[in-house]
């Protein structure tokens, strides 16, 4: 069985357990958060865009503001470009600068230990205005019309099979994947990077930071419901347990967002919501169960701006908005993709929120537009 369908699988099973049993309440309900003072709107305007050929996706997206969007992977053109560094012709491009008049395709060159290459990427940073690409072992940074390569030779043995780069609350940038590996790439020049312990050897598949030297991390299994959720503060590691009062207590994340304030994570089939200040203090919102006519992913990435305004996306196509009262499903997107789409990352900007991923093995791009109130 195809591993997407096997997490379906499981999340519906899921969904459909907790809705034929009667909930038990905890012995001792944690202290409630207390709702937002206001709410958000769940009005956007959505646009869809279909990049390349077959064979291609995309695996991240940053945004600089909502008219400069930067998206990278691996994408099929059909025609040649340039490689940006070494001028040979590539018809694969590996990223996509995204503004409302056009949407141009890049090849960035990576140095691989001096053969430059413009290989997959698998990150994008955006950092005081300059943009780095990043690779499984190499990164390259713009820096107006000229690039900076560098081989990060340590990273051999290191960044083994899924990899992701997010861009830190201190200024650093983070990367975490298999076995358990969490680097923080030290200042703007990504010069040195220091291992941060994370008490697992499992596949760290999301990430946030909450403080200084204070994260959360998470992790699932396609063929279980096990996984990791971890937080991290000063060298000390914590796994996350809370019973919900449902068949199965809270102990993974397939998706991590942190504001000042508090902490969100998709854990199936709940939104997990927790105080920074007082992690005593949380609360669940439940994922919208499946329908007849409605299929409910694995949300698998998220993003958003503030605690009353979080996008979650993932598998076959959902999308969720958290506005500070309640999850709404924007099924316009998962009516525009029948045949399914996993949706791999989210960024936002100030009226913007972007959206990539892979549909039947062809890169989307989706742009969403704050509705005019």
């Amino acid at each position: 069985m195809d591993k997407h369908l096997r997490t379906l699988f499981l999340f519906v099973l899921a969904a459909a357990l907790w809705r034929c049993s009667e909930p038990t309440v905890p012995e001792t309900p944690p202290p409630k958060l207390e709702p937002s003072a206001d709410s958000t709107s769940h009005a956007y305007t959505w646009e869809f865009f279909v990049l390349g050929k077959f064979g291609s996706t995309l695996v991240a997206v940053a945004a600089e503001s909502d008219t400069s969007v930067w998206a990278v992977g691996d994408v099929e053109l059909g025609y040649e470009i340039p490689g940006l560094s070494s001028g040979r012709m590539n018809r694969r491009a590996n990223a996509f600068h995204i503004t409302p008049s056009e949407i141009k395709p890049y090849a960035i060159d990576l140095d691989l230990n001096g053969f430059l290459s413009a290989v997959a990427l698998d990150g994008v940073t955006v950092e005081d205005g300059n943009v780095t690409f990043w690779g499984p072992i190499a990164s390259t940074k713009l820096r107006g019309d000229s690039a900076t390569l560098r081989f990060h030779r340590e990273l051999n043995g290191l960044y083994i099979g899924t990899g992701k780069i997010k861009s830190g609350t201190d200024g650093h940038v983070y990367m975490f994947g298999g076995r358990g590996n969490l680097l923080r790439f030290i200042g703007p020049k990504h010069e040195r990077f220091e291992p941060i312990p994370t008490g697992t050897a499992k596949t760290i598949k999301s990430f946030a930071q909450a403080g200084p030297n204070e994260f959360y991390i998470g992790g699932w299994d396609y063929d279980s419901t096990g996984g990791i959720f971890h937080h991290l503060r000063d060298g000390m590691i914590t796994p996350i347990y809370r019973e919900t009062g449902r068949a199965h207590p809270i102990t993974y994340a397939t998706a991590i967002w942190a504001s000042e304030e508090r902490l969100h994570a998709v854990c199936p089939d709940f939104i997990y919501m927790q105080s920074l200040v007082n992690p005593a203090v949380w609360d669940t919102l439940h994922i919208p169960p499946p329908t007849p006519d409605r299929i409910v992913g694995l949300p698998i990435c998220a993003n958003g701006r503030a605690d009353n305004d979080v996008f979650y996306a993932g598998h076959y196509a959902t999308v969720l908005h958290y506005n500070g009262r309640n999850l709404y499903f924007y099924e316009e997107i998962s009516r525009r993709f029948p045949n399914g789409l996993v949706i791999y990352d989210i960024a936002v900007s100030r009226n913007g929120v972007f959206l990539v991923g892979n549909s039947n093995s062809t890169a989307i791009f989706i742009r969403g537009t704050k509705a005019a109130q």
